[in-house]
């Protein structure tokens, strides 16, 4: 039964996954435009009991804000409006792109493949998530 939700929020493009804390799985589920994510989470909502949203935060090395950070905690207060029941999670989303492309890379797919890895960044920072605090 899928009770997670992770998000890595972009700019343009916004990664979804969801995850099983019993089996500490995550899978990537959509890859989607910001602007109608979240629309297209209450598709997600219906369809699956979620209670948890892990939302990746973008912070420095030094554990500071970020510029993207800010627009993050904008759409999180927006998410907690709008699905008050939902508890939302902000964890540090630091690296997980990154090692999302190297993986898709280690598969043998070039740049002109690796498009749209957000679900997959999703997914990392899920499973980090379990691992950490389960």
């Amino acid at each position: 039964m899928w009770t997670y939700l992770a998000i890595d929020w972009g700019t343009k493009k916004t990664g979804l996954a969801l995850g099983n804390p019993t089996l500490k799985l995550a899978v990537p589920r959509d890859v989607v435009a910001t602007a109608q994510v979240i629309e297209h989470l209450s598709n997600i909502l219906k369809a699956n009991p979620i209670q948890t949203v892990v939302l990746g935060l973008p912070l420095t090395l030094t554990l500071t804000k970020t510029a993207t950070t800010v627009n993050i905690e904008e759409f999180s207060a927006q998410l907690q409006s709008k699905y008050p029941k939902l508890t939302i999670i902000h964890y540090n989303e630091r690296g997980s792109s990154k090692v999302s492309i190297q993986k898709l890379r280690d598969r043998g797919l070039d740049n002109r493949k690796i498009q749209n890895y957000d679900s997959l960044a999703a997914c990392e920072i899920l499973q980090n998530y379990f691992r950490e605090t389960l």
